[in-house]
């Protein structure tokens, strides 16, 4: 007898949701439980991730991990014991990871690379540097030379500076939540802007966009980040520009908000087809810039997850670890307000996962000696 999981994706794969699309869509920028800042909870699992993504219209699935193909390897597994529907599914999934690489002309750099194997996985593990980060110059003659398509992703951004107290605002935030005092939102915005935009942040970023604008050129895609501002999508096909370099879509999705908002289109006979027609600018980004809504939409999947977990400080520290620092309007102060509201309204629950959320964030910044988080 076929399982649920099993009669579900034949349904996806060859019903309604296979059949709407014009254009054979992926997201190319998906992370799932086994990313560092993901926290590890049914909903995303591998195997649930890719059945969203069906759900949502996507034709082609990627898994862009953070520095591991582990999640990829446990998906393949898993369709690999489903017969001839997992066999279908499996064709359908392509091989990613994000990796973490440094350079001498930005700093960090993220850059997924898609359609490797695990023996070429392997071999750019061993590329890494004292502190675990890829070295770029290393790895990209070696992804010429295997001919494999690699994205930069999500342009100008840098892991929190230690110099630069956001750790200390959000702590502030939050403490100001279990507090019952947040009539002053808009100075704590105005905190927030000056420490994220102070002139030694604003030179920082220029040393950061030329940097980006030295090394572009050696990427084969630009990444459009659905998880970014307006602003900083602009500013990466603007890059995308300047250098020649075509553009791919994905959301950076890590908790199940923006799964397929923003994404990539081409056509193509099969996966390797397809990713070679967006290698060679033949594919069309389905742009969703983060706004309002998607914030608020990351935050009520942050509460659900604290709320449905059974170990909520585990979850807590994984999203902390770098998603809250994502949330592209936290410094506006009609989100603010929001959060305000929801932690007074008669919503227990939900009451009762905001002052988890904040206890358990305060604990893990005082065991760390009250450093930030990257």
């Amino acid at each position: 007898m076929m399982s649920w999981t099993a009669q579900r994706l034949r349904e996806l794969l060859d019903g309604e949701c296979a059949h709407m699309c014009a254009h054979m869509g992926c997201d190319m920028h998906v992370h799932s439980s086994y990313s560092s800042d993901v926290p590890d909870v049914l909903s995303q699992r591998p195997l649930n991730r890719l059945l969203s993504a069906l759900e949502r219209g996507m034709y082609y699935f990627v898994l862009t991990d953070h520095d591991t193909m582990a999640g990829y390897v446990q998906l393949m597994d898993e369709l690999s014991m489903m017969g001839e529907v997992g066999k279908l599914a499996a064709e359908r999934v392509i091989s990613g990871v994000e990796l973490s690489c440094r350079c001498p002309e930005v700093g960090i750099v993220h850059t997924n690379v898609f359609g490797l194997d695990e023996r070429q996985f392997a071999h750019i593990d061993r590329l890494r540097d004292a502190g675990g980060f890829v070295r770029l110059e290393r790895l990209m003659p070696y992804l010429d030379a295997e001919g494999l398509v690699c994205s930069l992703n999500h342009p100008l951004w840098q892991p929190p500076d230690g110099n630069i107290t956001f750790s200390k605002v959000v702590r502030g935030v939050l403490t100001t939540l279990l507090n019952r005092r947040l009539h002053n939102g808009e100075a704590i915005s105005q905190k927030i802007v000056e420490s994220l935009y102070s002139p030694e942040g604003q030179r920082r970023m220029e040393e950061v966009y030329r940097g980006t604008l030295d090394i572009a050129g050696q990427f084969s895609l630009i990444e459009v980040n659905g998880s970014r501002v307006a602003l900083m999508n602009d500013i990466a096909e603007h890059i995308a520009s300047e250098v020649g370099v075509p553009t791919c879509g994905g959301s950076d999705d890590h908790y199940g908000e923006v799964l397929g908002l923003c994404y990539t289109i081409a056509d193509g006979k099969d996966k390797w087809e397809f990713l070679e027609r967006v290698e060679k600018g033949m594919g069309q980004v389905m742009r969703r810039d983060a706004d309002f809504a998607t914030s608020c939409m990351r935050f009520i999947n942050f509460i659900r997850l604290v709320a449905e977990s059974e170990e909520p400080d585990e979850v807590v520290v994984s999203l902390f670890n770098s998603q809250i620092g994502r949330l592209p309007l936290l410094i506006a102060p009609r989100f603010i307000r929001l959060m305000y509201r929801l932690l007074n309204r008669r919503n227990k629950r939900a009451q009762r996962a905001v002052e988890i959320m904040a206890t358990s964030y305060l604990k893990a910044q005082d065991l760390r000696g009250g450093r930030g988080t990257s």
